[in-house]
C-alpha cells in the first residue's frame, strides 16, 4: 500500500524526464532565429519565471514569501545547479560531441547517490548500485559513443570530459538543494526562484537585447512560451514535487529516461532510424528505472524520503 502510494510521485518524475526530453526539438527551432545556447536558456528560464510569477500572482501569492537567510538554497538550485550544468553542458558539446557530452551528464545519479551519502547519511543499496551499472552504458549505447568505442571513431578532449563531468555534478546538485529546500518551501516556490536565479545568471552570460530583437516575432515568441512551459515550468515543478517523496537516488535514476524520451522523438518525429544498439539502450535504461522503483521489501528507508512527505510551510 505504502509503494502504490508513491506512484504519483514516481509518475511525476517519468513525465518530467519525457518532458526534458523534448528539449532537442526546442533548441533545433530556435536555433533558427540566430541564437545561441546560452541565449535559448536565457529565454527558457526567464521566460518560465514570467509565467510562474503570473499564476503566483492570481493564485497563490503567499508562495513568493522566502526568508533571506534561505536565499542561498536557490542559489544552489538556480545558479549552482540550473545555470552551471546548462554552462558545462554546452561547453562539453564544443569540445567533445553531442552523443559524449550527453552520456557525461548522465554521470548525475552516481554524484547524487554519493552526496546523498554524505549529507544525507542515506545508504548505499546493492539496487542503487545495480541500477548505476545499468544506467551509465546504457546512455552511452543509446547515444552512440559505445558504437564509436567499437569502430574507433569516437575521440574525446580532457577539457571536455571536465566541462561533461561538471556538468553531472551540477544537474545533481538540483536533486541535493531541492531536498534541503523542501523541508521548508513548496515545490512551486523552489522552482519560480530557480528560474528567477538562473535567468539572471544566464542574461550575464549573454545578451538579452539580442534574444529580445530575434524574439520579437509571434512564432519565435510561441517557440518561447513553448520551450519555457515543456522543457523547463512544467518538468521542474514535477520533479520537485516528486522529491517531495521520493528518495534522491531513485529519484535522479528514474529520471535518466529522458534520453529515452529524446531518442523516441528523434526516431518517430525526425525520421531517424532506429538500431538495435539504440534498443538495447532503451533497454538498459527502463531494467535501471525498474530496478530502482522495485518495491522495498524491508520497509526500511534507504533514502531521506523518510521524512514528513509535505515541505515546512
Amino acid at each position: 500500500m505504502k509503494e502504490r502510494g508513491k506512484l504519483i510521485f514516481y509518475i511525476s518524475i517519468v513525465a518530467a524526464a519525457i518532458l526534458w526530453g523534448t528539449i532537442g526539438l526546442f533548441f533545433q527551432f530556435l536555433s533558427e532565429y540566430n541564437l545561441s545556447r546560452m541565449e535559448i536558456v536565457f529565454v527558457r528560464t526567464i521566460v518560465a519565471a514570467v509565467l510562474l510569477l503570473l499564476y503566483l500572482l492570481i493564485f497563490d501569492r503567499g508562495k513568493l514569501k522566502i526568508r533571506w537567510q534561505d536565499l542561498w538554497m536557490f542559489l544552489g538550485t538556480g545558479v549552482a545547479s540550473l545555470l552551471f550544468f546548462n554552462y558545462c553542458y554546452f561547453s562539453a558539446m564544443e569540445y567533445t560531441s553531442l552523443s559524449v557530452a550527453a552520456v557525461l551528464l548522465y554521470t548525475a545519479p552516481a554524484f547524487v547517490t554519493i552526496l546523498s551519502a554524505i549529507f544525507f547519511k542515506d545508504r548505499f543499496t546493492g539496487r542503487k548500485i545495480l541500477a548505476l551499472i545499468l544506467t551509465i552504458p546504457g546512455c552511452a549505447v543509446i547515444s552512440g559513443v559505445f558504437s564509436g568505442l567499437v569502430n574507433g571513431s569516437f575521440s574525446y578532449s580532457s577539457t571536455g570530459i571536465l566541462f561533461g563531468l561538471g556538468s553531472g555534478f551540477g544537474y545533481a546538485l538540483y536533486t541535493i538543494f531541492s531536498r534541503i529546500a523542501l523541508r521548508r518551501y513548496d515545490s512551486i516556490t523552489i522552482s519560480f526562484y530557480t528560474f528567477v536565479l538562473a535567468g539572471i545568471g544566464s542574461g550575464l552570460l549573454c545578451s538579452p537585447i539580442h534574444v529580445a530583437s530575434r524574439m520579437s516575432s509571434p512564432p519565435a515568441l510561441l517557440l518561447g512560451i513553448g520551450i519555457a512551459a515543456a522543457t523547463c515550468l512544467i518538468p521542474y515543478l514535477l520533479y520537485t514535487y516528486g522529491l517531495t517523496r521520493i528518495g534522491n537516488s531513485e529519484a535522479s535514476i528514474t529520471a535518466t529516461i529522458e534520453p529515452l524520451a529524446a531518442t523516441c522523438i528523434s526516431v518517430f518525429i525526425l525520421g531517424e532510424p532506429f538500431t538495435l544498439e539504440k534498443l538495447i539502450g532503451i533497454v538498459l535504461i527502463l531494467g535501471a528505472v525498474l530496478i530502482i522503483n522495485l518495491p522495498d521489501r524491508s520497509h526500511h528507508a534507504s533514502d531521506v524520503s523518510a521524512e514528513p512527505s509535505s515541505p515546512i510551510s
